[in-house]
């Protein structure tokens, strides 16, 4: 893709006042720097990030982490990745338009819309993907699962994997179509992921009930059965809409 002269790439800033100290968390005390660095215009919309190597090194730490941070990052909205060329800072109103206001009445409404063709779409990935995965398709599966149990246990934000848990039964479909469209629903459903999460914890029971469901989901994809697989991931989507108090063709929120 070619990139606008006008893009330059921002250096990064000196390691001295960015260095992380601490081995808790890394990757989410990188997203929030990066973050920042979004809001007040240190990145300011076009231009490149500086590459995940001057990243690390700015931090301080391993590239995965640098690799983890810009994921959430892209998956709240705030970057896009150009095939080729590198990271890029998302405008601000491309980020807008990814990033949900739920009270408002119109965008519930279309949330809700959104959340029907995502359970018919990741119905049908759930399917495909216990036909067609593989081993190391189930060690995705099972690293993701595992982290959101982890995160349940210490009371943390497990929205990232959450929605990586999806894309990998997308991705373990191998069809590109699929997992594309399912990259896309995911990107403008990052924030009503966390909400329904944040929504569940205030209801004894109802976290676990949602990692209960992704259990369900895994297992069936284990045990090569497509009809389970299928089964489980609409009564989850339909827990999730539920949690959202959203409305759409056979769910009920006040069930």
């Amino acid at each position: 893709m070619m990139i606008m002269e006008s893009q330059q790439m921002l250096p990064s800033s000196p390691p001295s006042n960015n260095a992380l100290k601490t081995p808790r968390r890394l990757s989410d005390e990188i997203t929030s720097i990066l973050v920042e660095r979004v809001r007040t215009g240190m990145y300011p919309p076009g231009t490149k990030l500086p590459s995940t190597k001057q990243l690390a090194e700015d931090f301080n730490v391993s590239p995965p982490m640098v690799r983890e941070a810009l994921s959430r990052l892209k998956h709240d909205g705030y970057i896009e990745p150009r095939q080729g060329s590198g990271v890029y800072v998302r405008s601000h109103t491309a980020m807008h338009s990814l990033r949900l206001e739920l009270d408002d009445p119109a965008t519930r409404n279309m949330l809700a819309d959104t959340f029907e063709m995502r359970l018919h779409v990741e119905r049908s990935c759930a399917e495909l993907a216990a036909s067609r995965r593989t081993g190391s398709d189930l060690e995705l599966l099972e690293r993701h699962l595992d982290a959101m149990a982890q995160a349940l246990q210490t009371n943390q934000d497990g929205t990232h994997d959450d929605v990586q848990f999806h894309l990998a039964i997308a991705g373990a479909t191998r069809n590109q179509a699929l997992w594309q469209l399912a990259n896309f629903l995911h990107g403008t459903l990052s924030k009503a992921v966390s909400t329904a999460r944040a929504n569940s914890s205030r209801t004894p029971g109802r976290p676990e009930q949602a990692q209960r469901e992704h259990e369900a989901i895994y297992r069936a994809i284990l045990e090569r059965n497509p009809i389970e697989a299928g089964q489980a991931m609409r009564l989850h989507l339909e827990g999730a809409a539920r949690r959202l108090e959203l409305r759409f063709s056979g769910t009920d929120p006040s069930a």
